[in-house]
């Protein structure tokens, strides 16, 4: 069909164009083609580690389909050990560990907090985790640490000429 044949050609012209690799997955999905699927979904994700957190669900979801789960294992610990500082990879490993591990995973989402507290992502996967095992004062500490958070983050609107914020009623400008 045409929408194969485009597909086909765009990767011939460029096999590691991960947009059309992604498409590919999509219309391989569609066509109930799991294993076609998850092989274009590995191939994106092995060229871009920084979209794991996309990625890695949608190739969750074809291996879990195809009962081979234990596969998405091996491909989350080789991601982690190619690119053991990319915040993205352990923010998806953590994502993935969380339903068989929530401590190991709750540790690593800390450890991501530490270097990157802004990280919204992993303060929410970190806050459900909480919600889900922690004692009441864990709770209140991590609905305190996202406000916090949210309020360091939230700057507002400036004035690009005089500087002044939205609150302030009199800009010099």
């Amino acid at each position: 069909d045409v929408a194969r044949k485009a597909l086909r050609r765009a990767l011939s012209a460029d096999g590691n164009s991960t947009h059309a690799l992604h498409l590919l997955a999509l219309y391989q999905q569609r066509k109930g083609d799991h294993s076609a699927a998850s092989k274009a979904w590995r191939k994106a994700l092995s060229l871009q580690p920084n979209l794991a957190a996309f990625f890695f669900p949608l190739l969750q979801e074809e291996l879990f389909l195809m009962n081979k789960l234990e596969e998405l294992d091996k491909i989350s610990e080789k991601l982690l050990e190619e690119h053991p500082g990319n915040v993205h990879v352990r923010l998806a490993h953590a994502r993935f560990d969380k339903k068989r591990n929530s401590r190991r995973a709750a540790a690593e989402l800390l450890a991501i907090l530490d270097e990157h507290p802004h990280l919204l992502p992993a303060r929410r996967e970190a806050s459900s985790l909480v919600l889900e095992h922690g004692s009441p004062e864990e709770v209140k500490q991590a609905f305190e640490d996202l406000l916090a958070m949210l309020a360091s983050s939230d700057r507002g609107y400036r004035c690009g000429e005089c500087g002044h914020s939205e609150r302030e009623i009199f800009w010099s400008c």
